[in-house]
């Protein structure tokens, strides 16, 4: 009886759940989700989120509109019928053994194989993965693709910014020197896929989002538990207000320690209430702590 029970439980769990940032380093593309417009796959962060179920048969599902999704005349899009193909590899969605997915300008949907004038290639990270039931929406007529392969994924479309496998999500232990970003998560929210930025005016308090700065790069010291960024500066988290920025650039203040990755995001002494709060017109300032005005949002860790 119990071996039927678990039997059961092993059919029934026999997929992968995750949603998926597009990877473009130096674009508009860098650190975006996926939404539906209409039957479209799209790259954006206003809109009904993409929410990805893989089936172990290599399916592709979207809870969200409860629809399969194909790569159709080279475009990626929902459909009533399954299509079979999509994988996993290295951290990222491939489709027949390729990571060959793009993004057309013109109007920011999501293709496969090069076919759009002026596309410009993605890497379509995972982010979230987990098991859940498997998705059975839609029709059981699956259409076959080509023989599925294990080598790894090429990317043949023309992007020189685009090779490899992109960042890889961080795993539970910290690798002291290894290089990470972050990205907000709060779904259905301006936030996220948001960047977190160090600006030069105020090194002392990170920024989530915005036009100014660049994209915050940090790593684990050899003690796992403080962190610094790429010039080697201290990340210091404020006991007053709860804001996380840099240590003070003069004087030998430490970088303060208790931080640590838990599922995937970043946490402060195994806490994870972190804050996007207004510091300004269209700005917001990352902080441990509630805020008037404030939306509470994740850090996913991205290794770079």
């Amino acid at each position: 009886m119990k071996l039927a029970i678990l039997s059961m439980i092993a059919t029934t769990l026999a997929a992968q759940g995750f949603n998926i940032i597009t990877i473009r380093s130096g674009s508009q593309y860098q650190y975006q989700g996926l939404i539906l417009n209409n039957d479209n796959v799209v790259v954006g962060s206003k809109g009904d989120t993409v929410d990805f179920v893989l089936n172990d048969d290599g399916t592709l599902g979207d809870t969200a509109s409860k629809k399969w999704l194909t790569v159709k005349d080279s475009n990626f899009v929902l459909s009533d019928k399954s299509q079979d193909g999509f994988a996993i590899n290295n951290g990222q969605l491939v489709y027949q053994s390729k990571a060959n997915f793009g993004v057309c300008p013109s109007d920011n949907h999501i293709e496969y194989g090069g076919s759009c004038e002026g596309g410009l290639g993605l890497v379509l990270k995972v982010v979230g993965q987990k098991t859940v039931d498997t998705f059975t929406t839609g029709s059981s007529d699956t259409s076959t693709t080509t023989s599925k392969s294990t080598s790894k994924p090429t990317s043949t479309c023309t992007d020189d910014n685009n090779s490899g496998s992109g960042p890889t999500e961080a795993p539970s232990d910290v690798v002291p020197g290894k290089k990470f970003t972050l990205v907000a998560i709060h779904s259905g929210s301006q936030f996220q896929y948001t960047p977190i930025k160090k600006v030069d005016s105020h090194p002392h308090v990170f920024s989530v989002g915005g036009d100014e700065g660049s994209n915050l790069e940090v790593s684990f010291q050899d003690d796992k538990t403080s962190l610094v960024d790429s010039s080697g500066r201290g990340i210091n988290l404020d006991s007053q207000t709860g804001e996380l920025g840099n240590v003070a650039p003069f004087g030998r203040a430490p970088a303060t320690p208790g931080f640590s990755i838990v599922d995937g995001d970043l946490a402060y002494n195994g806490g994870q209430g972190w804050s996007a709060c207004p510091s300004g017109e269209n700005k917001y300032s990352l902080a441990l702590s509630e805020c008037t005005g404030g939306t509470g949002i994740a850090l996913k860790v991205i290794y770079i």
